[in-house]
């Protein structure tokens, strides 16, 4: 159990240190490992395009979340 706990905060400040390296990024795609391991809650996110604030929410999914975000290419009309 104290496994989990160090391991979910290990995530926890992983996915905080990641925006706060790229300030300016205001948009964000969410990335899965795309493999069998893939959980429900995960899967429906993969390539979906969410705000800083969304991501914070979201991000990590889970203990163990494998998923990536990276900031969102622009998008061009």
């Amino acid at each position: 159990q104290v496994n989990a706990i160090i391991a979910g905060a290990v995530w926890a400040i992983t996915a905080d240190l990641t925006l706060r390296v790229l300030p300016n990024a205001e948009q964000w795609q969410w990335f899965t490992e795309r493999d069998e391991k893939v959980c429900e809650l995960c899967k429906p996110l993969h390539g979906m395009t969410m705000s800083r604030a969304e991501l914070r929410v979201l991000w990590p999914r889970h203990p163990g979340c494998r998923c990536s975000n990276l900031p969102a290419p622009e998008l061009t009309g």
